[in-house]
């Protein structure tokens, strides 16, 4: 079986040479060289496959493709893979890819989930491979070490944004790559596709955990919540201000619903004065929010730091858009508290070394 499929992708390879061959000739006399295009690609896909088998390791079930404006490289890795289901993260104007991909892979509609990523931003990336893990491990019952996620498409915000998921959730990364490359064409010379398996950092011990900072400790902090207080169960604040408190460097938390027997007015100058990090969450609402507006200008006044958090960066007030903040995640409280509970420490470290 072996010898066999080693023969078979040679036959291939002198078959595209040879075609290579006819299709410069036709390019200097400026004739039509659609028919051999066609020709070069399902050999190209052919070729792929087999040397995909060659490697054995490709026990995928479940892929994660970031989708950019060529369809090739995922059809390969398709292909080669031939896994149960399939999660597509596409922009608007890549999604007309996907008519392609399913005609040439063979995908039914039940094997597949689209999601569109409306804001090119790494932070949405990452949210949204963690949907696509809901889709491939909690809908369709594929194991987190069956999956794996394919980044040779798609915006460099999307690769940053997987990238980071699939350390964070140890998962193997696929890349659609080559020995041999036309610079001119701006594509790899047909034949010489490779399936690429790229294991987990994290898994195989290539680097070592980083350890925190800590040169420098901070005494407790005291951390003040500003949001508007229609979107008190938009962005769960009780329940964030739980997780917060947990954590023994921060001494406490301070929102207004839970002091709504004060004063308002005395209440933000008593707290926002007091406060170490002022956490603005970022709405539609708290745009139009006088007492919102009033706690952040006051404290920016005042020189406290002041973390944006985010779902959309045009809710973020124009002043503050410099400042580094942590986008919301709906789908995961506890991971949004965990972020907010770090770049409060790296702010107030920052702080302290200044």
């Amino acid at each position: 079986m072996e010898s066999s499929r080693k023969d078979r992708i040679n036959i291939l390879k002198s078959e595209i040479k040879d075609q290579l061959e006819q299709k410069a000739e036709l390019l200097k006399m400026d004739k039509d060289t659609s028919s051999l295009d066609s020709e070069l690609w399902e050999k190209s896909k052919e070729v792929y496959t087999l040397k995909a088998q060659e490697k054995g390791d490709l026990k995928f079930e479940g892929l994660i493709f970031t989708v950019g404006l060529t369809p090739k490289p995922i059809i390969l890795n398709i292909l080669a893979v031939r896994p149960r289901y399939v999660y597509f993260i596409c922009t608007h104007k890549s999604r007309e890819q996907l008519n392609r991909i399913k005609r040439e892979t063979g995908l039914e509609e039940d094997q597949f989930k689209v999601v569109i990523m409306e804001k090119d931003t790494m932070y949405r990336s990452f949210s949204l491979v963690k949907v696509g893990l809901q889709y491939l491990h909690e809908q369709n019952g594929v194991e987190y070490d069956k999956i794996a996620m394919d980044i040779t498409g798609g915006t460099k915000m999307m690769s940053a944004g997987c990238g980071i998921a699939a350390s964070k959730f140890n998962i193997d990364i696929l890349y659609a790559s080559n020995d041999q490359y036309d610079p001119d064409k701006r594509v790899p010379t047909p034949g010489t596709e490779k399936i690429l398996v790229i294991p987990n950092p994290v898994k195989t011990e290539q680097i070592k955990a980083v350890k925190p900072d800590n040169t420098i400790s901070i005494e407790p902090v005291t951390i003040f919540i500003s949001y508007a207080t229609k979107d008190t169960d938009l962005f769960k604040i009780r329940h964030i201000a739980e997780l917060l408190a947990k954590y023994e460097e921060i001494q406490d938390v301070i929102y207004w619903e839970e002091h709504m027997t004060e004063n308002m007015i005395k209440f933000m100058s008593r707290w926002v004065g007091q406060c170490d990090v002022l956490i603005l969450f970022c709405s539609e609402n708290t745009l139009h929010s006088i007492p919102v507006t009033k706690e952040w200008t006051a404290g920016d006044a005042i020189n406290k730091p002041i973390i944006p958090i985010f779902y959309d960066v045009e809710h973020i007030p124009p002043l503050l858009r410099s400042r580094l903040g942590v986008e919301f995640d709906f789908y995961d409280i506890e991971s949004n508290a965990h972020e907010m509970f770090s770049r409060i420490i790296k702010t107030c470290k920052a702080r302290k070394s200044v």
